[in-house]
């Protein structure tokens, strides 16, 4: 109408026969970015009456480029773009994603591992992990599994949990760590997940390229008040994620 009904919040509903044609730019899907051997990539567009047209060179896609029509399967490091079209012109912008082959991180040879992983305890008050370096422990010792039984009280404790993972296979491998409050994972000097500072249960997820055999790994964690929580899982990728076994975490006697 020429005169709102509400000057203040109008509202206009429109009403559609049929299926509404919506120009969304594709999103390029994998599992990760980082692959040893091969890696397949998929595309998607909410639309089914758009087109979508990719390029591996880099360069722009235009209506002459490659289109879409199943998994795009990659063998070497590749900047994918993509974009949708509709009756040969261009809807949407341009999006992108690296994607590169890499080499596993190489395991390293420690033999008559134990099971298990050492475990250093602290006491005090942080709102983010501590410099565990400058602290002196209220107790250690050797855990069977990754928890956090060893605590002395269920609040204002700090723990760093040292050892080895073993890995069955050259893969990409996913973790998940999920604590309450803050937490990192490192495996040798690489951060892998960073799920520091204080918030309740919290998963963040990071992925690697593992040789086979065993890697160093560090898992700090900090609890300041309330719940407390402290989970790592694994897998290679397109598996599920299971808890570390006694199986796979060793520490050096």
């Amino acid at each position: 109408p020429l005169v709102p009904p509400d000057t203040i919040d109008p509202v206009v509903v429109l009403d559609f026969s049929g299926q509404v044609l919506t120009y969304h730019p594709p999103v390029i899907v994998a599992s990760v970015s980082i692959f040893l051997n091969s890696l397949n990539v998929t595309m998607e567009v909410p639309s089914k009456d758009l087109e979508i047209h990719y390029t591996l060179d880099g360069s722009l896609p235009t209506q002459d480029s490659h289109r879409y029509t199943g998994p795009v399967q990659l063998a070497q490091s590749t900047m994918v773009k993509a974009r949708s079209f509709y009756k040969g012109h261009p809807v949407s912008e341009v999006v992108e994603r690296e994607f590169r082959k890499v080499e596993p991180r190489p395991s390293v040879s420690e033999k008559d591992l134990g099971q298990g992983l050492r475990y250093k305890y602290y006491e005090g008050e942080w709102d983010r992990l501590p410099e565990f370096e400058k602290l002196q422990p209220a107790a250690s010792g050797i855990s069977s599994e990754l928890d956090l039984k060893m605590r002395r009280r269920d609040e204002k404790f700090a723990l760093r949990f040292t050892g080895y993972l073993t890995v069955p296979e050259d893969n990409v491998y996913m973790f998940s760590l999920t604590s309450d409050d803050g937490s990192k994972f490192y495996i040798g000097d690489q951060l892998v997940i960073d799920n520091d500072g204080l918030h309740g249960s919290l998963e963040k997820q990071g992925y690697v390229a593992l040789a086979k055999g065993a890697h160093p790994i560090t898992i700090t964690y900090f609890n300041k008040l309330g719940g407390k929580e402290l989970d790592l899982r694994m897998g290679a990728v397109s598996e599920r994620f299971h808890s570390l076994t006694q199986q796979e975490i060793m520490y050096k006697p």
